[in-house]
């Protein structure tokens, strides 16, 4: 599973967004965040795992991602957002 780089299109700085106000942080795949995900270009991560798909037997599989906001001043409290869109590769 790939993820995108978000609102800044960059998996290496990642922002939230409100308006004009951003703050950097980044999503990772381990817990010592030391791996960054995104699609395996440009130093960045992703999670893999081989299944059997069985389409009358349709199942759920989750994932931990670890995600890390770097000490920034918070000028305006408000709330912050970031859409990034997860793809799943797989051979037939």
């Amino acid at each position: 599973m790939g993820v995108q780089g978000g609102n800044s299109s960059n998996y290496n700085d990642r922002y939230l967004l409100n308006g004009s106000n951003k703050y950097s942080y980044n999503i990772y795949k381990d817990s010592a965040y030391t791996q960054i995900l995104g699609d395996s270009i440009g130093n960045t991560n992703y999670i893999t795992e081989t299944v059997s798909i069985n389409s009358s037997s349709p199942s759920t599989k989750n994932y931990p991602v670890y995600g890390k906001i770097s000490v920034q001043t918070l000028t305006k409290p408000m709330t912050y957002s970031d859409n990034m869109i997860c793809g799943v590769l797989y051979d037939s």
